[in-house]
């Protein structure tokens, strides 16, 4: 019914689930904190309309930092 080696594998498992509910403990504690300390995060970035050029037909946001791909466009900087 009842081994010594039954009683210890019990025993070894009852302690493994213990230090890892433990550890998962830490882990959420240490997230708490690093959220806690770095503060909320920033806000999206705000939405920006997009202008069709009249030369190549791309749709360019009017104050993007990357400008449009042909050389004749009058969207180029």
């Amino acid at each position: 019914m009842f081994s010594l080696s039954k009683l210890l594998v019990l025993i070894a498992l009852v302690v493994a689930v213990w230090y890892g509910f433990r550890w998962a403990e830490q882990v959420r504690e240490t997230r708490r904190r690093r959220v806690t300390r770095d503060g909320p995060t920033a806000p999206p970035a705000m939405a920006e309309d997009l202008v069709k050029c009249p030369v190549c037909g791309a749709y360019v946001a009017p104050r993007s930092v990357l400008p449009c791909a042909f050389v004749e466009c009058p969207q180029r900087r």
